[in-house]
């Protein structure tokens, strides 16, 4: 088999799996996998301004993709990967039961300076191709007529966002939205993102344990709510740990009452007795519901898998659950043939589960943050993490870069806090 049908192959199977992810929307009934009917074009013309790319209307000489989409097929061995400028744009509608809701686009990563416009205007401009960004599009969507979301990416090398230049890096850094893509939409009520809020040890549900033991674990929940109702709002919070679809306990709080566009962080402890704990032999897990309830009904919620453990280092010594523990790691990078970053959520799963079926039980995650799909495998494989910013033998006296750098690690943190499998931080 000659090496174009080997790529052919292996994209078809990454679109196969990047399809399947649809299956992972069950865990928010407010979003929605935004992922295909994306047109894709290099910029190869430098007279092109960013307008005219804005005004165009006729994609027949552009690419229809799927995301996740890497901008190039490399070879097989790459030794001067693709950088440059990629427009993606998509068209789409939105439904009438939306109207009146706050509306988000959710983009799990692109490489690596991203400008989003959605109906011309322009939203945001992202720094940092390994962490979401979140767009609030509510004030320019369109209910009459189709909307359109336009993407311009940069991945030449940044000295702000780092690593050092590509030339003397011994990693990859592809273009492309090469991540999922979602459509959020929230009543004016709701639990908030993490990430978008961007608030100190906050927003969205923040899970800790303060604690553990095997006859009882004490489960801390934080929860976010942000009021955008012209009026103060009265509700609950009704939390519910389910195991294997199964409910085992669940607690609503008094009425709480937030003031018309006020945020506010509540908290809850849940007592859970006689808890499967998690560690890597015996990876337990635990789906936990969080709901704003308002006269009965629910009007936002959202589901965080958690696993609960202890963790304690004594002398150069690691208890886990309070039993000594030797772990055994690799390093990782989330790179394929061919398609560069651009990995389905089953292909980041099937990494995951060679690692393990190795006889591995730690990675350390080089020398960024991986994709949430592969956190995911961890957590449900028994896999520890050291959990990492982008960084490799590079450092900058720029003010910017150190800027950067520390909201990189406050985004990656907000991210992953509730993985199971996270150990450290890095």
């Amino acid at each position: 088999m000659n090496i174009l049908k080997h790529t052919r192959l292996l994209l078809l199977l990454l679109v196969m799996g990047s399809c399947s992810s649809k299956k992972d929307i069950a865990s928010q009934t407010n979003t929605i996998n935004f992922n295909e009917d994306w047109f894709f074009k290099m910029a190869d013309n430098p007279a092109m301004t960013d307008d005219a790319y804005l005004k165009n209307t006729n994609f027949s000489s552009w690419d229809a993709v799927v995301l996740p989409h890497t901008p190039k097929i490399e070879p097989k061995i790459v030794n001067n990967q693709w950088q440059g400028i990629s427009w993606y744009v998509k068209k789409f509608s939105l439904a009438e039961a939306m109207k009146g809701k706050k509306l988000f686009l959710k983009f799990d990563a692109a490489m690596n300076i991203a400008e989003v416009w959605i109906n011309n205007k322009k939203l945001i401009e992202h720094h940092g191709g390994y962490l979401p960004f979140v767009v609030d599009f509510s004030s320019v969507a369109l209910f009459d007529k189709e909307n359109t979301v336009s993407v311009k990416l940069n991945n030449f090398d940044n000295p702000v966002t780092g690593p050092k230049p590509l030339k003397t890096l011994d990693f990859n850094t592809y273009g492309g939205i090469y991540r999922n893509v979602w459509l959020i939409a929230k009543n004016s009520l709701h639990i908030t993102d993490p990430i978008f809020t961007n608030k100190t040890a906050s927003g969205g549900v923040f899970v800790s344990y303060p604690k553990v033991n095997k006859q009882e674990a004490t489960i801390n929940v934080k929860t976010h709510v942000l009021n955008q109702i012209e009026e103060d709002q009265s509700f609950v919070i009704k939390n519910t740990l389910l195991k294997n679809d199964k409910e085992i306990l669940s607690k609503t709080s008094e009425a709480y009452i937030l003031k018309s566009n006020q945020d506010q962080q509540f908290s809850a402890d849940l007592i859970l007795k006689n808890p499967e704990l998690w560690s890597p032999n015996a990876p337990n897990l635990y789906h936990l519901k969080t709901e704003i309830i308002q006269n009965g009904a629910v009007v936002d919620h959202e589901i965080t898998r958690i696993g609960i453990k202890h963790i304690e280092f004594v002398g150069q010594d690691l208890f886990w659950n309070g039993e000594k523990t030797f772990l055994r790691g690799v390093n990782r990078h989330q790179e394929y043939p061919y398609v560069g970053y651009a990995l389905s959520d089953n292909a980041n799963y099937r990494d995951a589960k060679k690692i393990k079926n190795a006889g591995f039980d730690y990675v350390r995650l080089s020398h960024y943050p991986q994709s949430t799909s592969f956190m995911n495998a961890c957590d449900e494989l028994g896999i520890v993490t050291i959990d990492a910013i982008l960084g490799w033998q590079y450092f900058s006296e720029d003010k910017a870069f150190q800027e950067n750098v520390f909201q990189s690690a406050k985004e990656l943190i907000r991210r992953d806090r509730n993985h199971a499998s996270v150990l450290a931080l890095a």
